[in-house]
């Protein structure tokens, strides 16, 4: 995380009482997510989400749990559609900062949301970002060793 965020000693992150994690002392605001094979990290000068998950079989209790009325007729069984949802809802309740504390099924990503989100596929996996005002996604394929700085 060196390389994005120049953390360089213990206490530079700091979190919020939902446990949103923040630099202490710097503008800039990041999320972190791993899922399947990677992770992945968002930086803004904003309040940012992201979330990353493999595409694999959709969780119908998770769906019932998560999801609206009409997310869940929109996925119609499609496990793609299913995972665009799940981490477009993960991505704004990491941005938003309250995380779960915010019901999922409170709001719908379809209809009326209050955030941009950017959603792409990559190597069998959905990769969505939010905030609440319009972002460019810039990204780069790097190694572990190189995220840490080692």
């Amino acid at each position: 995380m060196q390389k994005f965020l120049n953390i360089t000693q213990d206490g530079q992150i700091i979190y919020t009482q939902h446990g949103k994690p923040f630099l202490k002392g710097n503008m800039n605001y990041f999320s972190l997510s791993h899922g399947g094979n990677y992770s992945v990290i968002a930086v803004h000068k904003k309040n940012i989400g992201i979330d990353i998950e493999k595409i694999g079989y959709g969780d119908a209790m998770a769906a019932r749990l998560m999801f609206t009325t009409d997310e869940k007729a929109w996925i119609s069984g499609s496990n793609t559609r299913f995972y665009a949802l799940w981490t477009q809802k993960e991505s704004i309740l990491k941005a938003d900062g309250r995380g779960f504390s915010l019901s999922p099924n409170s709001f719908s990503v379809l209809s009326g949301c209050a955030w941009e989100t950017d959603t792409f596929f990559y190597d069998n996996h959905v990769i969505t970002c939010a905030a609440k005002s319009p972002f460019k996604i810039e990204w780069e394929l790097i190694s572990a060793k190189e995220l840490m700085g080692v």
